[in-house]
């Protein structure tokens, strides 16, 4: 049969043919017999093997790719671009809406189950997919972290200001504005508490031999934090005018990253109550002094 190869990735080493008939075939670089890269464009003759369902034995037919053929393959690149872009927009919504709807279920399992609830969410959910989840949860918290800081320090920066300006008499810069490598540096402090909470678990279940991998460690890590990210984005879209409920809310959040961080020793490292006990205060002290190392490095 005749076709033209109309994608193909290097990396996989895997793309598509279309033959003359309209029909396309997934092939292999393992069966491209001619010599020379693969190209996307080139006009091929390849042999389909029904028995194993797969395209084998693909030859160029010389003399086929011209200048028109690499133009229309320009063109069919760039028209599948913004459909690649949909679909990959697509996928994070999906992967987003997966994340929530997990996050929900695990609460839900938690609020039953308080000591055992965690672990036996994420064996509903499979290592993979508490990945992904907990991935776009640490991203939430990361962007919560970031939207609040900036708001935080343009209000007190904007307060400041017209303090001075009432007693000074003296109108002075009463905000203040963010360059790229200040929204990086912020990006990167926020991601800190994350990791570093990841790494802890990690460290703990090599030095207590418990049970978990960085996969659910990372779930964990992004269910633990959700309050905190709640918490945040509150801060964010409300502002910091009302104090007492502020505080209030504050020391819910905090209570509830306790507690399921207790959770997480126990249901996912598989610890002893006695050992969370000790645990829980180790893991947010050391957190927090990885969060000051890196912040100092930073800033």
């Amino acid at each position: 049969m005749e076709g033209k190869i109309i994608n193909y990735n290097p990396d996989t080493r895997n793309g598509s043919i279309q033959s003359d008939d309209g029909n396309r075939y997934i092939f292999s670089a393992d069966d491209y017999r001619s010599p020379g890269e693969i190209i996307i464009g080139q006009s091929v003759d390849f042999d389909f093997d029904t028995n194993n369902n797969r395209v084998v034995d693909i030859y160029t037919l010389q003399g086929t790719y011209s200048s028109s053929n690499a133009a229309n393959t320009v063109r069919e690149i760039g028209s599948n671009l913004p459909q690649s872009g949909r679909v990959m927009s697509q996928q994070v919504v999906e992967a987003s809406k997966e994340a929530v709807s997990d996050t929900l279920t695990v609460f839900q399992s938690i609020q039953q189950d308080p000591a055992n609830g965690l672990q036996s969410a994420l064996n509903k959910l499979g290592d993979d997919r508490a990945l992904n989840a907990g991935i776009v949860l640490c991203i939430l918290f990361v962007l919560a972290c970031w939207a609040t800081t900036v708001k935080a320090v343009t209000f007190i920066a904007t307060f400041f200001g017209a303090f001075s300006q009432i007693f000074s008499g003296v109108s002075s810069r009463s905000s203040i504005e963010f360059g790229l490598s200040e929204h990086i540096r912020l990006i990167i402090s926020s991601a800190v508490p994350a990791i570093g909470i990841i790494l802890v678990l990690l460290a703990i279940q090599k030095f207590f031999k418990g049970m978990g991998n960085y996969k659910q460690f990372t779930f964990a890590t992004g269910i633990c934090l959700f309050p905190i990210t709640v918490l945040l984005f509150i801060f964010w879209l409300l502002g910091f005018s009302s104090g007492e409920f502020v505080l209030l809310l504050t020391i819910f959040c905090f209570s509830t990253l306790i507690l399921l961080l207790n959770s997480t020793i126990i249901g996912v490292l598989q610890l002893s109550p006695r050992n969370a006990f000790l645990l829980v205060p180790i893991v947010l002290v050391v957190d927090t002094f990885i969060i000051r190392i890196v912040s100092s490095i930073l800033y």
